[in-house]
């Protein structure tokens, strides 16, 4: 098993704390999961998890989309 966190967000480059509101990934945060994708070897996983909410979706789309399945799940979401 292997452990990502999402892409920077907008709230993360404004210094706040997004909860469990979606975020939306800032440019670096798109940027950081477009480089994850090369940086990793994609053949190695089976399936992907991320939480349902809208920035680790995103990430995890930049980064595995169109290669590997995805699967969204509430339990992942950080704890308050």
């Amino acid at each position: 098993m292997t452990y990502f966190v999402h892409g920077t967000t907008t709230d993360n480059l404004d210094h706040k704390s997004t909860g469990w509101l979606p975020g939306k990934l800032s440019q670096k945060g798109i940027d950081q999961s477009i480089i994850l994708k090369n940086q990793v070897d994609i053949k190695q996983f089976d399936v992907v998890f991320c939480s349902d909410l809208q920035r680790a979706i995103d990430s995890a789309k930049y980064t595995f989309e169109g290669v590997k399945q995805i699967i969204q799940d509430e339990r992942l979401r950080e704890c308050n």
